[in-house]
């Protein structure tokens, strides 16, 4: 019956109407947010969030994590493991995101500024710093490091960071095809870091200032 069935098939060729909601967030200790810009045009965008912290049992492990990655770079480091410069890299970079799921920001942004002293163009880095900085205000209540997060690491006064932040790096990807997604991530995050920010003044007249 189902080759006749195609026989009667009216408008095949028109497109179902996709009518969902654009926008969802949970509730509870780990709330989740999504958002997508459509759900038929390909290049639309898509975020999603998740807030709440690690239990004393994932830091333990995180922890133990941090120790290993660390030992292996160690004994990389004495000549008695022998890694490429590849699996030394992504090692490192596992050490610095295990870190900041353990709080430890500062050693965190520590690790990400050693890698890209040694290579500021690698892109992925430079978010993952950005996205550092903006935890540390979200989960430490200061929002100094929201402004790190936009004009990154500002160690040298008038020269160019080694943490480039959100806005040097929506500059940099913009009008640049291939890094699309990174533009798009980065001009989204120069909104929200900029609206956290603002949020976070106590004074009346400052967060009315960074909020308009």
């Amino acid at each position: 019956m189902l080759p006749l069935a195609l026989l009667w098939m009216h408008n095949a060729e028109q497109q179902p109407t996709i009518d969902m909601p654009l926008h969802w967030q949970s509730e509870g200790a780990t709330p989740i947010a999504v958002h997508r810009g459509s759900w038929t045009d390909p290049a639309a965008t898509f975020v999603g969030l998740k807030g709440g912290s690690p239990s004393p049992e994932a830091k333990k492990y995180f922890g133990q994590a941090a120790k290993t990655y660390q030992d292996i770079l160690d004994r990389a480091a004495k000549k008695q493991l022998d890694l490429d410069s590849q699996l030394n890299g992504q090692i490192t970079l596992a050490l610095a995101k295990t870190k900041r799921e353990m709080g430890d920001y500062e050693g965190s942004i520590k690790i990400f500024m050693q890698v890209l002293t040694a290579n500021s163009k690698l892109l992925s880095v430079q978010m993952e710093a950005c996205r550092t900085y903006e935890e540390w205000s979200e989960r430490s209540g200061e929002p100094k490091y929201y402004l790190n997060a936009l004009g990154g690491s500002m160690e040298t006064k008038g020269k160019k960071s080694t943490i480039w932040g959100w806005i040097e790096m929506a500059k940099i990807t913009s009008n640049r095809p291939e890094f699309r997604d990174a533009f798009y991530e980065s001009r989204f995050h120069v909104s929200l870091a900029r609206y956290k920010y603002g949020l976070a003044q106590k004074d009346s007249a400052k967060r009315t200032e960074n909020l308009l």
